[in-house]
């Protein structure tokens, strides 16, 4: 799937120096309704509403190497792709955030990852990242 076909099935980006906090703050600002969340272990879990769909939000604390992930479980976000997520939450809280340059596969990640930082956009190597 190229950037210019359908939606990815879901967004998934990881957030490093940020808290959990700061993020569940930002998924609050951006939903059309109240986000009622619950906690399971290290999860958040809420329900986000965007473009008038219920979209279920997962915020996982240290998900892995120091990131904290954050994942809307829809292609009905306003969001395309994982970049584009990764950008707004860059430009909104800062910090480093990482996404992967493909839609999951189920296969190896042969499409790389892109890191948004201070420095600008990378794209890198990032090993089983969950």
């Amino acid at each position: 799937m190229t950037q210019t076909e359908s939606p990815y099935p879901d967004i998934e980006v990881y957030i490093r120096g940020i808290s959990t906090r700061a993020i569940k703050e930002w998924v609050e600002q951006l939903s059309e309704s109240p986000v009622d969340w619950s906690t399971r272990g290290k999860t958040l879990l809420g329900t986000s509403t965007l473009g008038g769909h219920s979209i279920p939000v997962h915020v996982i604390e240290e998900a892995c190497e120091g990131y904290h992930c954050l994942w809307w479980e829809s292609d009905k976000t306003p969001w395309k792709t994982d970049l584009d997520c990764a950008r707004e939450v860059f430009k909104a809280l800062g910090g480093t955030v990482r996404c992967s340059l493909g839609s999951w596969s189920g296969q190896p990640d042969d499409a790389g990852w892109m890191e948004i930082s201070s420095d600008g956009e990378r794209t890198i190597q990032w090993d089983n990242p969950a």
